[in-house]
């Protein structure tokens, strides 16, 4: 009898084991499906590769000897058309927000030891009235961590669905419960919107 009870007790436990795999399952079920519908709502296809190489200069790290002012000079072309390739620099989200910004994000191939992390930006930029650009608009509001694609995906679909529907990002940046999402700003990083550069607390004051 004691046997009985023993294997009963047995299967009770593999049976609730079973279903928190199952809950998991869905949990990463619906991460998928929130890509992918993030993917056809919010499809990069209106940006042609032009437009990447017009903001690299913006978003890519600068030669050593390029001053800062002269960085969209046809000089630098083939040094941030090198940085693309070699960074995988590409699009993966863009759309319209109600506040009359466009939104991007872009993804690129960080430094790892295989290779293989990538972050994400997100930024913002408003057109004018020829449908080009306004360059004094153009604004980036985030990057997170390096990590694997399987761990960026679904963090990078939820947060440009935030950023783009103007919700609260608060819970998502460092330092939060939801940490290892939102890299900077931060408590000491902040994007300095009219020069285009990203610098320190103690830069701003």
């Amino acid at each position: 009898m004691k046997s009985f009870f023993y294997i009963i007790g047995i299967l009770i436990v593999i049976s609730s084991c079973q279903g928190s795999a199952s809950s998991g399952s869905k949990s990463s079920s619906a991460w998928l499906s929130d890509s992918l519908l993030m993917d056809s709502t919010y499809s990069p296809k209106s940006l042609t590769d032009g437009f990447l190489d017009s903001i690299m200069p913006f978003i890519a790290k600068k030669h050593d000897s390029m001053p800062f002012n002269e960085r969209f000079d046809s000089a630098y072309k083939s040094h941030f058309s090198r940085q693309k390739t070699e960074k995988q620099y590409s699009i993966i989200y863009a759309g319209m927000s109600e506040n009359g910004f466009n939104y991007f994000m872009l993804r690129r191939l960080e430094p790892s030891i295989k290779n293989d992390k990538y972050a994400v930006l997100c930024a913002r930029y408003k057109r004018n009235a020829s449908g080009a650009m306004d360059t004094s608009t153009f604004e980036e509001l985030f990057w997170t961590w390096k990590m694997p694609l399987n761990e960026l995906n679904p963090k990078a679909a939820l947060l440009f669905k935030l950023a783009i529907q103007q919700k609260e990002l608060k819970r998502y940046m460092p330092g939060r419960e939801n940490d290892l999402y939102i890299m900077f700003p931060d408590g000491n990083a902040y994007y300095d919107q009219k020069n285009k550069v990203w610098k320190t607390a103690t830069e701003l004051k």
